[in-house]
């Protein structure tokens, strides 16, 4: 109860000189509710820190008996936020303290009960509630691993980089004839190791002979086209595919052996078989998709797409796959470059630029499903291109059950590239956010070449190389943010140095460690060389 005192002087020989205090009880007792006038962080705050004390400050003193953990709650989705709860000496400020950091990006709500009473019994009048939204987690760099992968005495092309389950491992072309493996070891030299080329320097050294990576998390496959002998007058004047096996320092012949490719017909002859492109199903044995006319039973000068799923002694080939009929228009409708990836549900998906029946300049990429038996089409043309000589390899993946393949388009103007990444909806092919990938404003935009795809914790993230009219070619990588429906980029440019362009990034994810790898090759005195870099998922 609230109380009226007086000071009064007392009177009289006995008391000359003495105060007297007088306390009467207050006929206006106090019974205004004290109020919220603030709180930390504001409501509506966004980008809080995680270790942000959550306070209230109070109207008037408050009692403290009555601010307790059940009084002053914090949670997020309904789940509450353990921490301890305080207030200061003047009965102001009351903190609550989460125990622990807050989580990134998350909407919290802090409520304070009417449970909370002055010192004179008042209760607030209603719930005091209010939200925040923490900061998003600050997006790690990307970093180098280890420093040039390639030796410096030549060129080196088209790297393909793999995640082991430990260290990460590139497979590239060297000198142009030669294949090679690195891994990088991070237990004692923190460097890159070197394996021997399997196919002794006798890879087909033009633009279709590219060799082909893909791995298990512990073995490497290697596809090639071993570069035929122009005086010879059997099956090895011809450009032939074959595929080898590491492990543990140790290459391995596959199909015993064996070509890939049609072997030798003493009667029609044979063809080269070039393009070998490779991928490795979980737990399986890999199937290699490459480029290769018909010649048996009957020659056929147009070059089609065959698949083989390859074992250690044996092989089972695919028939000819070309979705247009060589008799359809004036030109020969050839397959000029594939790419590949396993479907987790079993089988493949291939992708193919396919030169067009009635115009000589243009391609069209196609996509079908390979399930050891029989190729199945996914509709027809995802695109066109208008610049047969500069194709880059198409890029499929099957995630969840849904296909895509990010590919580039030349348009019929200029030739200058955009990069796509289109799905198919079961009965269309549609790019995915209405348009190209690009980190440029199209203003700005020159070229994009090299797109690849693959799934990082169920998201899409393409990786590709972009220049604009002035400056040396960049790679970038952004990842499809499905409920914003747009690309969003994992970083700025990639290149270890700005100055110098940069070509053909591949991706690579390790899930066991959270970390993304891209490789991609980078000009350094005139010639193309190897760089890894990594990126954690977590800050």
């Amino acid at each position: 109860m609230s109380q009226r005192c007086a000071m009064f002087v007392l009177c009289g020989a006995a008391f000359a000189g003495t105060l007297a205090l007088r306390c009467d009880p207050d006929p206006t007792p106090d019974t205004t509710p004290p109020t919220v006038v603030a709180s930390t962080p504001p409501a509506g705050a966004v980008d809080v820190d995680r270790t942000t004390a959550i306070t209230v400050t109070f109207s008037e003193p408050i009692d403290p008996a009555t601010v307790t953990a059940a009084a002053f709650t914090l949670e997020t989705a309904g789940t509450p936020v353990p921490g301890a709860v305080t207030l200061d000496a003047p009965g102001l400020v009351a903190t609550f303290a989460p125990a622990a950091p807050l989580a990134w990006a998350t909407t919290y709500t802090a409520t304070v009960l009417p449970a909370v009473r002055d010192r004179a019994g008042n209760a607030l009048d209603a719930a005091y509630t209010w939200s925040f939204v923490t900061a998003a987690a600050p997006v790690p760099e990307w970093e180098p691993v280890g420093g040039q992968v390639s030796p410096a005495d030549a060129e080196s092309e088209d790297p393909i980089v793999m995640a082991l389950g430990g260290p990460p491992a590139v497979g590239y072309r060297h000198a142009s004839f030669q294949a090679r493996l690195a891994w990088f070891d991070d237990a004692s030299t923190h460097d890159w190791v070197q394996e021997t080329d399997p196919t002794g320097g006798h890879i087909n050294g033009s633009i279709y002979g590219t060799p082909g990576w893909c791995n298990d998390g512990s073995r490497v496959w290697l596809a090639y086209s071993l570069a035929g002998d122009s005086a010879a007058d059997d099956d090895t004047f011809y450009d032939r595919v074959f595929v080898q096996a590491w492990n543990a320092s140790t290459w391995t012949p596959q199909n015993g052996g064996a070509e890939l490719s049609t072997v030798w017909n003493p009667t029609v002859g044979g063809a080269n078989a070039w393009e070998p492109a490779i991928a490795c199903p979980p737990g399986g044995d890999p199937y290699v998709a490459w480029v290769e006319a018909d010649v048996a039973p009957v020659p056929d000068t147009a070059d089609g797409l065959w698949v083989a799923r390859v074992h250690a002694a044996s092989a089972e080939r695919s028939p000819l796959l070309s979705r247009i009929p060589d008799d359809a228009g004036t030109f020969a409708t050839d397959v000029r470059t594939v790419g590949i990836a396993a479907d987790p549900a079993g089988g493949v998906v291939v992708a193919q630029w396919e030169s067009d029946e009635t115009e000589q300049d243009r391609t069209e990429l196609y996509v079908s499903r390979w399930n050891g038996t029989n190729f199945t089409p996914l509709g027809g043309a995802v695109t066109d291109d208008w610049d047969y000589n500069n194709l880059c390899i198409p890029a499929p993946l099957v995630l969840d059950g849904e296909v895509y393949v990010a590919y580039t388009r030349a348009n019929p103007t200029d030739y200058t590239k955009h990069v796509y990444v289109a799905r198919w909806t079961g009965t269309a092919w549609e790019p995915l956010g209405g348009g190209p990938v690009t980190a440029l404003p199209e203003a700005e935009h020159y070229d994009s070449n090299n797109p690849h795809l693959i799934a990082v914790e169920g998201e899409l993230w393409v990786a590709w190389s972009e220049k604009d009219r002035f400056a040396a070619a960049a790679i970038y990588v952004a990842r499809w943010d499905a409920g914003a429906a747009r690309w969003m980029p994992e970083g700025r440019r990639l290149n270890i140095d700005d100055a110098r362009p940069a070509l053909d990034p591949t991706l690579a994810y390790d899930a066991d460690r959270g970390i993304v790898y891209c490789a991609f090759e980078e000009q350094v005195d005139g010639w193309p060389q190897i760089f890894v870099v990594r990126r954690a998922l977590a800050p």
